[in-house]
């Protein structure tokens, strides 16, 4: 690299690293208090119905750069059987469900769709002409049109009578039923006009405007939903941080998932691994849910174990801030779920554990005549960086790192 390039590559690095503590240490030394800001426990819906229309163009080129997209189909790609998805928002997962659905199916219903709504315009015409009181009119409406009531898609699969073993294994293995639930009425109807362009005709399905606090209106997907036991997939994909009670919330989901088989499916983001990014996180919080409708600095871990869910698997992304968790309702096989401070208690016994560890070492580096295996200037000064970055005070409960340190024992 000529030293020009040197240069020109050091003043970038050094103006992003300038502008970066810059705004974070005005935004630690700010005070809340100057500004009308939210707190935890307040309403935010009224905000992403002002943001819906822009949403996607807001968020699109962060969820790719950080590989978020490919993380919700790896999500949504799970689900199966009858599924319900709660804080759908725009609709960012719909296009990764499996679903039975080709590209034959879409032109098939496409012209049905197209004809329904030329069916609807000429009933309309036909009924401006019979309230017209002039005796003639210049206008002459087109045929009526002929359609089946239900499209092409659903047709053929009602006459499907009779299924060989090999379509009820491959059936298992995709969706049979959507239901998506959003608070902002502007977000639900964005989410399902992308859903009749991607999938028209497709069926069942139901959008509901509502709290997913609530009982879910009765149709005929929630009855039959409520008669098989519940939802066999449960999907949210960043909620926790918009909702006021994340954890009725997950109490409630988990009362909605079939007891033996449901699966609750979260992608939210929240506290990361950092002590310093956590401050960060704290300071600019209210700020960000005033503007966002968001509290990004939640704990996720302890709202999961607060809920009573079982955590069968959490990965984390993204400095520790996203959180992949796979989790289900308690089972009688499980045992109750442990209070606040049954909870504490290993993680104290290890904290103890360790505090114990450091003073033997302490008291061996004290004596240089039996310790030969002093470490060196790398290793303290790598121990001094992870005490000041906040390496060292890593949370207990990350399932995810706990699996990939037995995976490195192993």
């Amino acid at each position: 690299m000529s030293s020009k390039n040197y240069f020109i590559a050091s003043g970038m690095l050094l103006y992003g690293v300038t502008s970066y503590y810059y705004s974070y240490f005005s935004a630690v030394r700010e005070d809340p208090a100057t500004h009308d800001l939210p707190t935890q426990d307040a309403d935010l819906s009224s905000t992403y119905d002002n943001i819906a229309p822009n949403f996607d163009s807001c968020v699109a080129s962060s969820e790719v750069l950080g590989l978020v997209n490919w993380r919700r189909r790896r999500l949504a790609r799970q689900a199966r059987g009858n599924v319900l998805e709660v804080s759908v928002g725009t609709g960012r997962n719909l296009k990764y469900y499996k679903l039975d659905y080709t590209w034959k199916d879409w032109y098939a219903n496409t012209q049905y769709a197209e004809l329904r709504r030329r069916k609807v315009e000429h009933e309309a015409k036909l009924k401006a002409m019979s309230d017209e009181t002039e005796a003639e009119t210049p206008y002459m409406p087109e045929v009526d049109i002929d359609l089946p009531l239900n499209s092409p898609w659903v047709e053929e699969r009602l006459k499907a009578k009779e299924l060989t073993g090999a379509d009820v294994r491959e059936n298992a293995n995709r969706v049979n039923s959507l239901t998506f639930v959003d608070l902002s009425a502007p977000m639900v109807d964005i989410a399902r006009k992308k859903f009749e362009r991607k999938y028209p005709g497709y069926g069942p399905v139901q959008f509901f405007t509502q709290s997913a606090l609530d009982t879910l209106p009765s149709s005929p997907i929630t009855n039959r939903v409520r008669r098989q036991g519940g939802y066999d997939y449960i999907l949210q994909s960043m909620g926790l941080c918009s909702t006021p009670e994340p954890v009725q919330l997950l109490r409630h989901l988990s009362g909605l998932a079939h007891p033996s088989r449901g699966k609750i499916l979260l992608l939210e983001h929240g506290k990361s691994y950092w002590g310093w990014l956590n401050r960060y996180l704290d300071s600019t919080a209210p700020r960000h849910a005033k503007n966002h409708g968001c509290w990004y600095n939640r704990d996720i871990g302890k709202i999961v174990e607060d809920s009573g869910l079982v955590m069968e698997s959490c990965k984390r992304k993204h400095f520790g801030t996203l959180w992949i968790i796979e989790a289900r309702p308690r089972r009688d096989a499980d045992g109750p779920a442990k209070t606040p401070i049954e909870a504490e208690k290993p993680a104290k016994v290890l904290g103890q554990s360790r505090v114990e560890e450091s003073k033997g070492k302490q008291d061996a580096a004290e004596q240089p005549e039996t310790n030969t295996n002093k470490p060196g200037l790398t290793s303290r000064a790598w121990n001094g960086l992870k005490v000041v970055t906040g390496i060292a005070g890593l949370k207990d409960y990350d399932v995810g790192r706990d699996k990939k340190r037995s995976k490195k024992d192993d």
